[in-house]
């Protein structure tokens, strides 16, 4: 499993989609949600999305800790983002694109971040979850009874 999980990494996913959205709004003539200024809501999540991710990096920054799936953590966040959700950098992406989405206001544009957030439940929130909890194992389980998934 970690040999699949290392070729296609969630960054790598998330600029794909950023990128699939943008290219989806040009090709698909669909009828737009959302029109001016109500997509400029759009602006909200995907700048709440960005915070989020800056303010989750500069935690695994300052307790000297990696975000990559094939290194061993070196401990257990639970302050910061990290205090309203076990993965608040998925969060955040998952914020930005939906933000998007808002922004160019068509429907086919919804399907990306759902696609994301499927993808992400799927695949790589249960394996950094075993991670953890074989790392530390009983701070985790309180850690996960204490604070949700995504938020």
């Amino acid at each position: 499993m970690m040999k699949k999980l290392r070729k296609i990494l969630p960054p790598t996913i998330f600029y794909t989609m950023m990128c699939i959205n943008i290219v989806l709004y040009f090709i698909i003539p669909i009828p737009r949600l959302f029109d001016f200024p109500f997509n400029l809501l759009g602006s909200i999540p995907l700048i709440s999305g960005i915070f989020l991710n800056i303010w989750t990096d500069e935690y695994l920054k300052k307790f000297k800790t990696t975000v990559k799936l094939d290194k061993i953590p070196s401990r257990l966040i639970t302050l910061g983002p990290f205090s309203f959700s076990r993965h608040p950098m998925y969060l955040g992406m998952g914020l930005i694109l939906f933000g998007e989405a808002l922004l160019f206001g068509a429907l086919v544009n919804f399907i990306v971040p759902i696609v994301f957030i499927f993808y992400i439940e799927k695949i790589f929130m249960p394996f950094e979850e075993r991670t953890l909890l074989t790392w530390f194992p009983k701070d985790y389980m309180e850690y996960k009874r204490n604070v949700r998934r995504w938020m």
